[in-house]
């Protein structure tokens, strides 16, 4: 069972545009040695965030969208891409709180479990996206090399402002601004656009760059793209809970929100496994 508590916003009188819901989830996560029970507890808690918005939100925000952490060949799952995952999968959902009622650690075999319970708030937007109002993206690729050329094309509906924003979690936890940028400054788009643009590519290129110190066959990234009515100044880098806020902060029927995750392959692990055939 969960609560509901409706909010009235003074600006938009009489009118119901988001509903606080609070419930409470379970979660647990298990991990071996190389990781802290810290880290663990931590991917503990973004599952439980991740499960409060599958709940509030249905299964196609979650399921859909969880990373694939598992090597190739492997059973085994990368920890930071599965505490990643579950982050990357509360992006459009809206915690409000959350708060720690308990967590317990216990150990078996060679694995450490954490578990925690969440009291959980979640602020759920009742308005709807304008359906007139989307756009389509796609990447030259969906599978990249250190060096290689990324390259996105944007089609959008109407005219919109879109702002093209990067992650890469194995490096930290800022969200980076790609577009616009020095170069390629005029994001007011109308009709079907590369980015870089024509003009833009004579003074810059998007390049796949595998993460320094990542021992891992593969890194995934992933492209946030923000479409909005008016044009909003965007600062260029935002911690991903920040930039989660920043998002919640604009109404629904005045954005599109899209995302793609593309993969960097790791050349150099490739390399080796081919010169030991």
């Amino acid at each position: 069972m969960y609560k509901t508590l409706i909010l009235f916003l003074t600006m938009i009188p009489l009118q119901c545009i988001a509903e606080f819901i609070e419930l409470t989830t379970t979660a647990d996560f298990k991990f071996g040695p190389d990781i802290s029970v810290r880290k663990g507890c931590d991917t503990a808690k973004s599952k439980a965030k991740s499960e409060a918005i599958r709940k509030i939100y249905g299964e196609k925000v979650s399921s859909a969208q969880l990373l694939s952490c598992k090597e190739e060949n492997s059973e085994k799952e990368n920890s930071n891409c599965v505490y990643h995952s579950f982050l990357w999968n509360t992006l459009e959902g809206e915690i409000h709180s959350a708060r720690l009622i308990s967590k317990e650690v216990d150990s078996f075999d060679a694995l450490t479990r954490c578990t925690v319970k969440l009291a959980i708030i979640v602020k759920k937007n009742k308005e709807e996206n304008d359906p007139k109002f989307d756009f389509q993206v796609k990447l030259n690729e969906s599978i990249f090399r250190t060096s290689d050329d990324l390259r996105i094309a944007i089609n959008p509906s109407v005219k919109m402002y879109i702002a093209v924003f990067g992650w890469s979690p194995e490096v930290g936890n800022k969200v980076e601004r790609l577009f616009p940028n020095e170069f390629d400054d005029e994001n007011y788009l109308e009709d079907f656009t590369r980015i870089p643009t024509d003009q833009g590519l004579s003074k810059y290129k998007l390049k796949a760059q595998f993460p320094i110190d990542v021992d891992r066959t593969f890194a995934d990234e992933h492209l946030i793209f923000v479409a909005t009515k008016k044009n909003i100044k965007w600062f260029k880098s935002y911690d991903f809970d920040d930039f989660r806020k920043r998002l919640s902060e604009i109404r629904k029927p005045e954005k599109r929100v899209s995302r793609i995750t593309y993969r960097i392959v790791n050349s150099e692990i490739s390399v080796k496994e081919n010169d030991a055939k």
